[in-house]
This record gives structure tokens, sequence and C-alpha cells, in this order.
């Protein structure tokens, strides 16, 4: 099971990312650990860009087997979107997927 949690700030987003959806033998749970992996990467690189950009300031980013965590500070408007964006493809992956993931909102 995954469980994945967003917190929306003031000034940003942290979320927290922790456990396996995949058993090695189920093929349904590789694909929804591949998602899930995807969306991470994706949410990462996105971050890292707009640093760079000075769009954000990245408090932390972690990708670790079985566990993730983001954090950043923005008031850009933009940057909330395209990260909310992704979180919505983790609550869709928790919405086709109820037995092997879990999505909180706060």
């Amino acid at each position: 099971m995954t469980d994945i949690t967003v917190k929306k700030t003031s000034l940003g987003r942290e979320i927290y990312i922790k456990g396996h959806s995949g058993d090695g033998v189920q093929k349904e749970g590789s694909v929804v650990c591949a998602a899930i992996s995807t969306l991470s990467q994706t949410l990462a690189q996105n971050l890292y860009d707009y640093e760079d950009e000075g769009e954000v300031d990245i408090i932390g980013v972690s990708i670790k087997s079985g566990e993730s965590y983001f954090s950043y500070i923005t008031d850009s408007e933009n940057v909330n979107l395209v990260v909310d964006s992704i979180c919505k493809g983790f609550m869709l992956v928790a919405d086709c997927f109820p037995e092997r993931v879990t999505f909180d909102y706060i």
C-alpha cells in the first residue's frame, strides 16, 4: 500500500509518499508503482526547473524506494497549478486502485 499526503500551506505544498504498491508478482501492482514513480519524478523535475527560474524555493526533495518527500515555498500561482495538476495524477491513480493507494489532500 502506498499512502500519499498533500498538505497545502499558504506558501506552497508539502507532499509525502510512503510505501510500495507493487508486490513483484501481480502486473497491476507494477503498473501502479510505475505510475507513482513517474509522477514523482515529474514533480521533482518541475520543482528543479522552477527553482532554476527563480520561481520557487525548495525546502526539500527526496525520492527513495518506498518514501518520497517534496516541500517548497512560492508565491507563483503557476507553480502551484502545475504541482496541483501532478497531484491530481496521484489522486486518479488512487481512485483507480484504492486497494493499493490512498490519497489525502489537506
